[in-house]
């Protein structure tokens, strides 16, 4: 009885979150409904965990996703957004990477050009305005 608590609450941590994932896909998508302009999170997946943060402001979106530990295959990612990204950069590791992006329905869907694996200590950066 006490297991199904605990499960329910991470399942409305999950929910503030708006986090997706699916480890085979690379796939990871956040959509933060509490204060999204100023976000920070904790975040596991099937071989590591890590943290989410973002800020929003009237020229930028800023998102960073920090491998805490183990690693993480990333080949999409999604994020709520109320605009339609004009320009968008991707880094991870420090590196730049190539993608496309698709916006739709206050969501902007990035597909990177070749899947990334994160290690631990590596972060993947997004930045749009």
């Amino acid at each position: 009885d006490h297991y199904a608590r605990s499960m329910a609450s991470y399942g409305v941590f999950l929910a503030a979150c708006g986090f997706e994932y699916h480890g085979p896909k690379g796939h990871i998508g956040f959509a933060p409904r509490i204060t999204p302009e100023d976000f920070k999170a904790a975040f596991t997946s099937a071989e590591g965990w890590g943290t989410f943060r973002q800020t929003i402001n009237e020229k930028s979106h800023e998102a960073e996703i920090e491998l805490k530990y183990g690693s993480l295959l990333v080949r999409t990612l999604a994020l709520a957004t109320t605009k339609k990204p004009k320009h968008l950069t991707v880094t991870v590791a420090g590196k730049n990477v190539a993608c496309t992006h698709v916006f739709q329905e206050n969501r902007v869907l990035i597909t990177l050009n070749e899947s990334a694996q994160v290690n631990t200590g590596e972060k993947v950066a997004l930045v749009f305005g």
